[in-house]
């Protein structure tokens, strides 16, 4: 994060690039910091259960599978 803080050594001829890089990866590092939007966060007790069942799920199916044979 640090780096991408930091100002960029300015050249004569790849200036322009660097500023324009310099944006992108500002703007990538603020849209990993900033929150996610009230229409994307997980809400309620059902989309944790849910989360949870796919989650441990497959690991408990493979085991009563391995514990029937």
């Amino acid at each position: 994060m640090l780096t991408l803080a930091s100002r960029p050594r300015a050249s004569v001829e790849g200036d322009s690039r660097q500023q324009r890089r310099r944006r992108q990866h500002l703007a990538l590092a603020q849209r990993l910091l900033d929150p996610l939007p009230v229409a994307l966060r997980a809400g309620g007790q059902g989309s944790e259960f849910f989360w949870r069942v796919v989650r441990f799920g497959g690991a408990g199916v493979l085991l009563a599978w391995w514990l029937m044979r």
